[in-house]
């Protein structure tokens, strides 16, 4: 359920202050392991949502503890996407 309250605030937050508190959810629930948060948390530190400076190296780190943690496709995708063209490497 955290991570769906989360992931709406950070997605459709009115404002930015409502997508850093998306953030701040995502990112807990990453830090605590949760395999989607993990994903989505790459997501925004590879683009820099939620006033976030693009981060892909950081990025590519969450994909693979991710991928390698749970086996999760998106993860694995994320980081065969973001070694193939070059980012985050």
């Amino acid at each position: 359920l955290r991570f769906r309250i989360g992931s709406y605030w950070l997605l459709h937050g009115p404002d930015l202050e409502g997508q850093k508190k998306g953030l701040r959810i995502i990112r807990d629930l990453a830090e605590r392991g949760h395999p989607d948060g993990m994903v989505l948390y790459g997501m925004c530190l590879n683009e820099g949502r939620a006033g976030l400076d693009p981060n892909p190296q950081q990025a590519v780190v969450w994909f693979r503890l991710c991928s390698d943690m749970h086996f999760h496709p998106q993860a694995a995708y994320e980081l065969g996407v973001a070694l193939y063209t070059g980012e985050g490497a």
